[in-house]
């Protein structure tokens, strides 16, 4: 490692990591040659912010180390982000870290983390609900630049140390260090935990924070564990697509456990956040629910059902056709915060009243051979009367849409012939095709609506019972 950047707020963390990597370029100058100093100033805190970069500077001058500063305005950063001022706060130092990191060459940024704020994150993370991938912690060292010509590490080199100890080494060499004020606002969550619940903690269980942050440690070899599990189910189920589009075959993601199929579906979002130009593939990623996870695990579990689309956060749309599951950029409004889910196969009860099943409505009524059991029809609807003894001999009737190579024998044809060549006669193109209601009985298809029924659902001479389905659109 040739040069390294210290980060230093002027608070007890950052000034007794600085004065630690002073001493061990001292002690060992090969260890890194060149040692830096990096200080930003948020602009939140006026007169107190001035005397903080003060200190900083004053601690950098003390070991001859070149000092680099960075004004900005973190209101502005977290109003421009749609985040909180201390998201925006944070957004703006790494900005300046890396431009501090591209322009003098830094191999690593070191940030003065404790243990301390291992279990803080833990606990406020697994609060809010997150993940294997959430509850790791604070991770020790990761890549943030990596270009042709080099590469840039965020290292945390105080993990395995807690703050009462941080603070004790800097009594010992009588060095000074500012208090932010801010960090006793217990309105802010990080604070409360800090201030009230891991001290609480701490007094029913000594030695939570170091119980929190093994578990960290743990956390972070199951989540690498499980990326490997889920990259390699992932490559296996790729189908190479353009435009942006991920296309995973469902059929090959068949076996998977619900962790590492959550796993697959993170990666696939990110990648067509980064591939179609959504910028909150990542955001989408970070906070996948289990909803859509609960959604991909019920189409793998069966790839031949029925065409359905899902919207999740980040502008992401998923969609399952013909046994692929699309992952992309989602048409229209890409902040839209909803999900649609578009309809599957529903039962139809003769008599049970009106269905709906996406912008269809059905109406089934029973009678016997003769009667005309549906009195007044729909404007530009479709009817069709079925034999209702065949219909219940072949099974339960459903409403749904077609299904990846599926055949029948349309009324009056001399055979089958699949839905596909079917529609081709029909002239029904193809991006229309999957919004065709079929009646189904059982594993048959009894009509296509408004084309044709099945031949095999046909009224005759010997049948005793009718049964008249009729459909229309809402308006």
């Amino acid at each position: 490692m040739r040069r390294l950047l210290a980060a230093i707020s002027g608070g007890p963390d950052s000034t007794a990591l600085f004065l630690l990597l002073a001493d061990v370029r001292d002690a060992s100058p090969e260890a890194f040659p060149e040692l830096l100093a990096g200080h930003v100033n948020h602009g939140l805190r006026g007169r107190e912010a001035d005397l903080d970069e003060g200190l900083a500077r004053d601690l950098a001058a003390s070991r001859a180390v070149p000092f680099l500063v960075h004004r900005g305005d973190a209101r502005a950063e977290s109003a421009r982000l749609d985040v909180s001022p201390e998201a925006g706060a944070r957004a703006l130092r790494h900005a300046a870290y890396l431009d501090w990191a591209r322009d003098r060459g830094v191999d690593a940024i070191a940030l003065g983390h404790h243990l301390d704020d291992v279990a803080e994150t833990v606990l406020l993370r697994a609060s809010r609900g997150a993940g294997i991938r959430g509850i790791r912690g604070i991770p020790g060292e990761r890549t943030v630049l990596k270009d042709l010509d080099s590469t840039v590490l965020l290292i945390r080199p105080l993990l395995s140390r807690r703050r009462s100890e941080l603070e004790r080494y800097l009594a010992r060499r009588g060095q000074a260090f500012r208090v932010d004020r801010t960090n006793l606002d217990v309105s802010i969550p990080r604070n409360r935990v800090r201030l009230e619940v891991l001290p609480a903690l701490e007094a029913a269980h000594p030695g939570a924070a170091e119980c929190l942050a093994r578990f960290a440690r743990i956390a972070r070899g199951w989540a690498r564990d499980l990326e490997v599990l889920g990259r390699r189910a992932y490559s296996d189920a790729l189908r190479p697509l353009a435009d942006g589009v991920i296309e995973l075959d469902a059929g090959r993601l068949r076996g998977n456990p619900p962790s590492v199929l959550h796993e697959v579906l993170r990666i696939a979002i990110e990648d067509a956040g980064r591939a179609g130009g959504a910028l909150d593939g990542a955001r989408a990623a970070a906070g996948l629910d289990a909803r859509a996870s609960a959604v991909l695990q019920g189409w793998v579990g069966d790839p031949d059902r029925a065409p359905s689309r899902l919207r999740i956060r980040g502008g992401i749309e998923l969609e399952l056709r013909y046994g692929g599951i699309r992952i992309r950029k989602a048409p229209g409004d890409a902040t839209d915060p909803g999900s649609e889910l578009l309809p599957s196969a529903v039962e139809l009860r003769p008599g049970a009243g009106e269905l709906s099943w996406g912008p269809w409505r059905f109406l089934a009524i029973e009678s016997g051979a003769g009667e005309l059991p549906i009195e007044q029809g729909k404007g530009g609807g479709y009817r069709e009367r079925l034999d209702a003894e065949k219909v219940e001999a072949a099974g339960t009737l459903r409403i749904r849409p077609r299904r990846r190579g599926e055949s029948f024998h349309p009324l009056g044809a001399p055979g089958s012939k699949t839905l596909k060549e079917f529609f081709r006669e029909r002239r029904v193109r193809p991006g229309e095709r999957d919004a065709v209601p079929l009646v189904t009985a059982g594993d048959a298809i009894a009509w296509v609506v408004g084309h044709r029924m099945a031949h095999a659902f046909r009224i005759t001479e010997t049948t005793r019972r009718i049964l008249e389905i009729e459909a229309w659109k809402a308006d």
